[in-house]
């Protein structure tokens, strides 16, 4: 999808206006756009863990996303999505789960939505300083593709932390019922 529309904003420019300064221009762009929230990615190790804190309003669930998320069939198609970055300790085929995985599980969809967040924000902040004659050709359409992408991340975190909360409570009852079981 992010070939497809590379190829296809380059492809239109190209029509309307064929010199191979096209191709540059919009690497500009994309590069000005997308390289710094990459490179803000990887510093965000260094950011305090509070900002990542379940006390932190953002990352409540609110009453209308279930019904988006059953609307838009998150759950049929976000498996497909690819994870571009490697998260630490967090694996889909991880054979053992206990409290700690879930518990950092859980921490990882936080951290994960706020970078995609501050992701969307930087693209923004960055497209400001391109030139104004490049906007509507290259600027907002790598901005909305990014934007897209971002969004759909962030979905993808904001409805899987709900079920890992429900899991790690069911694993904590299961915890607390045989150790009670143990103790008789």
């Amino acid at each position: 999808m992010v070939i497809f529309s590379i190829v296809a904003v380059i492809s239109i420019n190209l029509v309307f206006d064929f010199r191979m300064g096209v191709i540059l221009e919009f690497f500009i762009c994309l590069f000005t756009i997308v390289v710094p929230s990459i490179l803000f990615t990887f510093l965000d190790k260094f950011f305090p863990k509070k900002w990542y804190s379940e006390n932190n309003k953002i990352f409540g669930e609110r009453k209308f996303e279930r019904k988006f998320y059953e609307r838009i069939k998150i759950k049929k198609w976000k498996n497909k999505v690819p994870q571009f970055l490697k998260i630490d300790d967090i694996s889909k085929t991880k054979d053992k789960v206990d409290k700690e995985y879930i518990e950092h599980f859980i921490s990882e969809t936080r951290r994960g939505e706020l970078m995609h967040a501050i992701d969307i924000l930087f693209g923004f902040i960055t497209a400001l300083f391109l030139p104004k004659k490049f906007l509507l050709r290259y600027t907002l359409p790598i901005l909305f593709v990014w934007t897209i992408f971002n969004l759909i991340s962030i979905w993808i975190q904001r409805y899987n932390r709900p079920r890992l909360k429900k899991a790690l409570e069911r694993f904590e009852r299961e915890s607390e019922k045989e150790e009670q079981l143990a103790n008789i």
